[in-house]
């Protein structure tokens, strides 16, 4: 959901919801999409925007200075060693990139009490014996959960060119993080 708001520009927004989190209905984007599609948004001129300054380096991500929003999301998966790199821009369309997880760590997760939102229908299930031959679902996954948590600065307009190695909610936060604090200085600046 949050990725949804963020690509579809939206920065202030009530959102209710009945139960601990967000569904995960089908485990994509494309349901809250769909919700935000030809519906009347009225557009604030004044809207923040943040433009990436200067090269910046937070752990394994590397950000650049940009006229667009663009992703690089690389990711080489540890339990079958399959390696992947998709690009992504603002003009591309993110396709319905459902969350995914091994088989083989089911039984972990349930004891664990996680992934209770997940089945068959709205999961990608992955085996550590075979690779996936629906190879760049995970990478849209990745930019998807990326652009959700950079979505937390309540920033709408922010361009530079990221390239996201191996990417998890920790590093996203951290880049999310780092955005708010350099466009904070911007804006004490400007004052």
């Amino acid at each position: 959901m949050l990725c949804s708001l963020f690509i579809n520009k939206i920065d202030n927004v009530l959102v209710e919801t009945i139960g601990p989190e967000i569904p995960i209905l089908d485990g994509s984007i494309q349901t809250f999409n769909k919700l935000l599609e030809n519906q009347s948004i009225e557009i604030d001129n004044l809207a923040y925007e943040f433009s990436i300054p200067n090269n910046i380096q937070i752990g394994e991500y590397k950000l650049y200075p940009s006229s667009s929003l663009e992703i690089y999301c690389y990711l080489k998966d540890p339990k079958n060693n399959q390696k992947t790199m998709l690009y992504w821009t603002e003009q591309s369309e993110l396709i319905p990139a459902k969350t995914f997880g091994y088989i083989q760590d089911y039984e972990t997760l349930k004891k664990m009490n996680l992934g209770n939102g997940s089945d068959i229908s709205n999961t990608m299930i992955m085996s550590i014996n075979k690779k996936t031959s629906t190879y760049y679902l995970p990478n849209y996954h990745k930019i998807i959960d990326f652009l959700g948590d950079i979505y937390t600065t309540n920033i709408p307009y922010i361009r530079g060119t990221f390239y996201l190695h191996n990417p998890n909610h920790t590093n996203n936060n951290q880049v999310a993080k780092e955005i708010y604090n350099i466009f904070l200085k911007g804006v004490k600046n400007n004052d």
